[in-house]
């Protein structure tokens, strides 16, 4: 692949350089590598393509809860550059609990204006039709 890589680049600079008529000639057996190239490229890709296959599903196989959950969780890379005290402060700004700004007491909520009636209605009475008495 590489030494078809270096002979299309060799040909290329000779077709600059050749007159028009060395220069269709060199053409022709550029394509003729071109197509080489292109063929055993495409080969390549579809042997790494079903190794890569191969490989996956060996590993769904061998542990299917941890290929899943390796699909759909993000990378982790990088190094925590901030001191600890500039972490600590920024989580508390961010996921500050204001239950805990309370010391503990339970504050209860306002009674309501008019007492709760607790006391089952009847469907009937809700909706304002008559259900289960006949109409004559």
């Amino acid at each position: 692949m590489h030494s078809l890589l270096k002979q299309k680049r060799k040909l290329k600079k000779q077709i600059r350089a050749a007159s028009s008529e060395e220069a269709n000639g060199l053409l022709v057996i550029w394509r003729q590598l071109k197509a080489r190239h292109s063929a055993l490229s495409r080969a390549e890709s579809a042997r790494k393509k079903r190794s890569r296959k191969r490989k996956n599903q060996e590993r769904f196989i061998r542990d299917p809860f941890q290929f899943a959950r390796q699909l759909f969780q993000q990378p982790k890379s990088g190094t925590l550059t901030v001191d600890r005290e500039e972490l600590e402060t920024h989580l508390k700004k961010t996921f500050r609990s204001h239950s805990r700004d309370t010391h503990g007491r339970n504050y209860r909520p306002c009674m309501a204006s008019c007492p709760w009636n607790k006391v089952r209605q009847q469907a009937s009475k809700l909706t304002g039709s008559p259900s289960s008495s006949k109409q004559s």
